[in-house]
């Protein structure tokens, strides 16, 4: 009789259990510091923009600021000088230069009010004019300089003559304008108007800013001391010319006129030149010295502002 072997079933081993402890998120240590250092490179990439968009906009309003701000108030803005252009009825007044002059810090000063200018009828007309005036001519009232040249011919910024424009170099921001029979004077780097006194075949010219509604410049680029000549007006509208009968700055001479009450004030060159001017009875009376008058040199080039009575 066989003898039953008890084999008994192996017994089962047991598995091991491994545990991974994961964060509340399910993220490991792994995908924790990434997502760390994703965010820091989002907070990086949008301070970066941020900064960047800064100094854009920055350097786009200084540019703004280059092209349209004149460091002074304006008295009197562009398109209001468009329309005096257009329609400009002054007070009618006998046509006439009414010569004076003024002390001020034991310097004296000479002033020429033009009468009779931005008439509806008749009047004083101005315009640029290459060719001194004949002293014979009794329709020129006044006259005097007005844009800079240089020795190849171009004008320091824009000259507009009889609607035809000139060569020029640089850059001024007052200026003077002439259109139908009228003239104003302002501050602005805008071409505006003298596009459209190019369209009315008027003149244009431009020089350094003396005076803007009572302020002035904080720098002046013109050094050293010279006679100095400027086109001035008053709150009340009269134009003057103004002269220095001594060598001075251009902080002087502005300061000078700004005391005297002059409200805005455009520089002109040639501050000793000979010219001469008309009384009520249109007696010629000179400014200067005779013996400087004609001027020789640049008489093809100078541009010169003249005051005639009006035809």
């Amino acid at each position: 009789m066989k003898e039953e072997k008890n084999i008994s079933a192996p017994a089962e081993e047991e598995i091991p259990i491994i545990t991974i402890e994961r964060d509340d998120d399910g993220i490991g240590a792994v995908g924790r510091e990434k997502r760390k250092i994703e965010k820091r490179y989002y907070v990086l990439l949008a301070i970066s923009l941020a900064a960047l968009f800064l100094i854009v906009a920055f350097l786009v309003r200084k540019q703004w600021q280059r092209h349209t701000e004149l460091g002074v108030p304006q008295s009197v803005s562009v398109n209001e000088n468009i329309d005096k252009l257009k329609n400009y009825n002054a007070p009618i007044e006998q046509l006439a230069i009414v010569a004076d002059s003024f002390l001020f810090d034991n310097n004296m000063y000479d002033t020429y009010k033009l009468q009779g200018i931005n008439q509806s009828h008749g009047g004083l007309e101005a315009r640029l004019e290459i060719g001194e005036p004949d002293t014979a001519d009794a329709t020129v009232v006044f006259y005097s300089r007005s844009a800079d040249h240089k020795a190849d011919g171009r004008y320091l910024d824009k000259l507009i003559i009889d609607g035809k424009e000139y060569k020029s170099v640089g850059r001024r921001y007052a200026y003077m304008a002439m259109a139908n029979k009228h003239i104003v004077m302002g501050v602005s780097k805008s071409s505006k108007i003298s596009r459209y006194v190019k369209k009315q075949n008027g003149s244009f010219f431009r020089q350094y800013i003396l005076l803007s509604n009572y302020a002035m410049p904080a720098v002046y680029d013109l050094k050293g001391v010279q006679y100095r000549c400027a086109y001035a007006t008053t709150d009340g509208n009269d134009l003057l010319f103004v002269r220095s009968r001594q060598k001075q700055r251009m902080e002087d001479f502005a300061i000078a006129l700004r005391n005297y009450g002059f409200r805005d004030a455009i520089y002109i060159t040639g501050g000793d030149d000979f010219s001469y001017y008309r009384d009520a009875q249109g007696v010629r009376h000179d400014i200067g010295d005779v013996k400087h008058y004609p001027h020789h040199s640049g008489q093809d080039v100078i541009p010169w502002l003249v005051f005639r009575i009006s035809q």
